[in-house]
């Protein structure tokens, strides 16, 4: 893994990995600013002219929280809204949906169907004697 200095980072990556530590917290500009030592108008200048909001970089965190939590655990969707960070499981539903393109309860019910299908045959792949024979036959 590679480390960036966060002078190198862009605002908007370390905005993100701020709000990444607290996803739920209600996060404003000028609690932001103030972890940077900065005033609320530099940051949002800042976010501004990488072409980023504020809430841009907040909802794509949560977002990307949902999508862990989704494919990681058998929570159920209201949990995962609260944990990262939506009031409202309807808000959560409806800004899934518009980023991702399906519903989050479509996409935890794939996420289980994998975990559980590839899951077994990992499980069976690592009793079989794994040279390119044995495996193609042990598969068939």
């Amino acid at each position: 893994m590679v480390f960036s200095r966060a002078s190198e980072l862009s605002w908007a990556e370390r905005v993100r990995r701020m709000v990444a530590q607290r996803p739920q917290a209600a996060w404003s500009v000028n609690e932001l600013a103030a972890s940077f030592n900065l005033s609320a108008s530099t940051l949002r200048r800042r976010l501004d002219g990488e072409g980023s909001t504020l809430s841009d970089c907040v909802r794509e965190v949560r977002l990307e929280t949902a999508l862990l939590l989704l494919q990681s655990t058998l929570l159920p969707i209201s949990d995962i809204a609260y944990r990262s960070g939506y009031a409202s499981h309807s808000r959560f539903s409806a800004a899934f949906r518009e980023r991702f393109g399906f519903c989050a309860f479509a996409f935890a019910t794939f996420a289980e169907l994998w975990r559980t299908t590839f899951g077994a045959i990992g499980l069976m792949l690592s009793r079989a004697r794994c040279d390119d024979t044995s495996l193609f036959n042990y598969l068939r």
